[in-house]
């Protein structure tokens, strides 16, 4: 339903102003969006591109629109696991970003996150954990720890510690993330169960203890607020 309203948006833009007109482009790139949202990555990287190059031509590099459309094209090059490009349109707009908004802005943040699941998906450990340290603390400063997009990042980062093998630090931030998504969503949410998940699955390498604690702490949850039939009984 969403695409082919996008779709009918699109083609009437086109006709009352034109291929280039910045109605038409917003359009295009609400359908690209679109797809992205069905997980269809292919098919709205050229749309992507298209919606990049028509602001690069109308409104500049430096502006934040501009910038905003390079990062999604590279998101997308992510998701298709075009790391190498992907890579390369991130450091581009990230540098863009930091020289126009300054280092502590929100597109700073955002550049730095894309970076980093670059880097994780690529095994550059380090450099994901860096560049994720770095966004969750321009987070932090500048919407607080209970932004969706910080939850986001708090547990890329822990995962690049998993994927490390840092067990320590990926326990800690995961502790850090069941204390905030049960603020946001509540202790029965799929997200706190998830959270709970993947803290047992780190502690059991690090301390079987806690571990055990922890899943009992679980239980104790989805035994006493969740119905018998509900999935996360059974994870």
């Amino acid at each position: 339903a969403a695409e082919n309203y996008a779709r009918r948006a699109l083609a009437s833009a086109v006709g009352v102003y034109g291929e280039d007109h910045p109605v038409t482009i917003g359009s295009r790139s609400t359908l690209a969006n679109a797809l992205r949202f069905d997980g269809r990555n292919e098919e709205a990287l050229p749309i992507l591109r298209t919606v990049h190059e028509q602001f690069l031509a109308t409104l500049g590099n430096d502006n934040q629109v501009t910038l905003a459309a390079a990062h999604d094209v590279a998101g997308t090059l992510a998701r298709l696991g075009q790391y190498e490009e992907a890579e390369r349109i991130h450091l581009e707009t990230l540098d863009h970003r930091r020289r126009v908004t300054g280092d502590r802005s929100l597109p700073v943040a955002n550049s730095l996150g894309g970076l980093g699941i670059v880097y994780t998906n690529t095994d550059r450990w380090d450099q994901a954990i860096e560049s994720y340290t770095e966004a969750l603390a321009i987070l932090r400063d500048r919407v607080g720890d209970g932004h969706p997009q910080y939850a986001t990042n708090l547990s890329n980062l822990a995962g690049a510690y998993e994927r490390a093998g840092d067990f320590q630090n990926a326990a800690t931030v995961l502790r850090e993330l069941v204390v905030l998504d049960t603020n946001a969503v509540g202790p029965t949410h799929r997200w706190v169960m998830n959270d709970y998940r993947d803290l047992i699955e780190v502690l059991i390498r690090v301390d079987a203890e806690e571990a055990e604690a922890v899943a009992r702490e679980r239980f104790a949850i989805t035994s006493e607020q969740l119905p018998e039939d509900d999935p996360a009984h059974l994870q």
